[in-house]
């Protein structure tokens, strides 16, 4: 590929335009999740929410050829805490799509729906990871960052659900209809 050209006469700095060297990739990602879903009605949850990897990725990944999503039965999500509170979507997605690193887009600590949810579903030995089975396939993006996708197994408990509603309702006090009232079904 030819390096693109500055936008200098636009900008009174140089901006260089992102380049993306695994769109193969990002392909190969959206074929594979597809492949677990076809002909069925299981729904996919993306945790990431950074340039490197995000839900709306999948929405524009074939326009303007398709108007249409390259995901099946993609889920929408929540990216910022006190913007769009707990995702309920989460908690019957039956895919999960995250990277290692977790890829974020706002100042630490604004985007615990997305970096806490990842780091429980990658745990295997959290209540909320045991739920998981991570695939084998995985698929490498740019900046040494791994897409990994989970299927889960089986359902969360109410403790589980408690655990997640705790966390939240430690971290915004005040806010359990975000948070706590969407996890626990009030």
């Amino acid at each position: 590929r030819r390096a693109a050209a500055p936008v200098t006469w636009l900008f009174s700095d140089e901006y260089e335009p992102l380049i993306r060297n695994d769109i193969d990739e990002l392909r190969g990602l959206a074929d594979y999740v597809n492949s677990l879903t076809a002909e069925t009605d299981k729904t996919v949850y993306v945790l990431s929410s950074g340039y490197i990897l995000n839900n709306d990725m999948f929405y524009s990944m074939d326009f303007p050829e398709k108007d249409t999503c390259a995901i099946n039965n993609l889920c929408p999500t929540a990216d910022a805490d006190l913007r769009d509170g707990f995702p309920e979507s989460f908690l019957s997605a039956d895919i999960v799509v995250t990277t290692d690193p977790v890829n974020l887009h706002l100042t630490e600590g604004t985007q615990e729906v997305v970096r806490f949810l990842a780091q429980e579903v990658m745990d295997e030995e959290s209540c909320i990871g045991r739920h998981y089975e991570e695939q084998s396939q995985s698929f490498d993006l740019d900046n040494g960052t791994k897409a990994r996708i989970y299927i889960k197994q089986s359902s969360f408990s109410q403790e589980d659900l408690q655990f997640l509603a705790d966390y939240f309702t430690e971290r915004y006090p005040g806010h359990e209809d975000m948070f706590a009232n969407v996890i626990l079904g009030n």
